[in-house]
Order: C-alpha cells, then structure tokens, then sequence
C-alpha cells in the first residue's frame, strides 16, 4: 500500500490543487494509481477495515440522471488529507456526520445512513443523510462562500421533508434562504446528536 499512496501522492502533485487522495472518485484513483479496479477495491477494503478511509456511497433514489457507482473516499483522520482547505473542511464535515449517522444507528435504532448526490451534469451535493432511504437533510459544504448553490435550492424543493443546509466554514450568523438554512459551520456540527437534523 506503500507504493500506491506514494504514486497517488506524486500524480496529484501534478494535479490540480482541488485534487486529494481524500475526496477522489475510484475511477479518479484507477487513473493516478494504474492499478486494476479488483486491487483497487481490495486497496479500499482493508484501509475500511483498518478505519482509515471510510466510503460514502452515492444517493440515487428519485433524482434524475444520479450517477449510480462511484463512491467518495474520506479519512478518519483529516491530518492525512492532502488539498486546500477547502478539502479538508469537506473531509472534516464528513468525518463528523458519519459518527452521528453512526451513534444514531446504534443509541436509537434509526436506519440512518451518509450518502452525496451528483448527476450527470456534474452538479453534487455534498452528503445526504437519510433515515430509511428517505433524505432528511441536505448538506453542502463551503469553506467561505455563502451563495446557495441552485442544485442544492433544487433538489431542498424536491425533498420538502429534508432540510436543506449550506454550512459554511467562516459565516458570521445563520440566515434563511428560500429552502436552504446557511449556517456557520462550527456551530452547526458541535449540535449535532442535538437535534439539528432530527
């Protein structure tokens, strides 16, 4: 595994800044790596079982033209995330809501689960949190923009029983705009298992 995390770190210098070992789509890791996509998935299976990097699958129910195989890959531990800080923000949020899906799981019995959306066109929403395949909220990351994506405005309209949230890392205060709630990041996260996507 050495050498592979050496090649991914020495084709994504080259890369754009954008580009992280973190967030990369295996299609995205079979190019950097030139690895077969069985030892590429044998790759992800055992940093899974060593909780390295986690898998976040992708929603597809209900949204048109969803791109249904590619998962993201995020680490447990954001100090080994290489991009901007962008990145690591993503990686962070990431990291954080898969352990409130988790303790949701298993202190309250819900069929909880992380997944993201992104169709065809490109456009993603960063993760979906649903309870029993059905989305409860939205969430799209942002280290300092806070212009609601039209996607996420998009697809909140499409899931009214979702709550849709733009968090973002530096906001001063929290505001309402149509569907979509955009909060400041670290406030938001730090009440989660509170009821912020109860």
């Amino acid at each position: 595994m050495r050498l592979a995390t050496e090649r991914a770190s020495d084709a994504s210098a080259s890369a754009s800044s954008r580009t992280t070992f973190a967030l990369l789509l295996p299609a995205r890791l079979l190019f950097l790596l030139q690895i077969s996509p069985t030892t590429l998935g044998r790759y992800l299976d055992i940093l899974e079982t060593l909780h390295i990097v986690f898998v976040v699958r992708p929603f597809h129910r209900k949204i048109a033209r969803a791109l249904l195989k590619e998962p993201k890959v995020y680490f447990y531990d954001t100090g080994l995330v290489k991009g901007d800080e962008g990145v690591t923000f993503e990686n962070a949020c990431a990291t954080m809501l898969r352990a409130e899906v988790q303790r949701r799981r298993d202190a309250e019995g819900q069929e909880a689960s992380l997944g993201y959306i992104r169709d065809k066109e490109g456009r993603e929403i960063d993760f979906v949190v649903c309870d029993a395949d059905q989305p409860r909220q939205l969430v799209e990351c942002k280290w300092s923009n806070v212009a609601v994506p039209g996607y996420l405005a998009a697809t909140a309209e499409r899931f009214p029983a979702a709550r849709a949230t733009l968090l973002v890392r530096h906001a001063r205060h929290r505001e309402q705009r149509g569907p979509v709630a955009v909060e400041p990041a670290a406030q938001w996260l730090a009440e989660l298992g509170g009821g912020s996507w109860a």
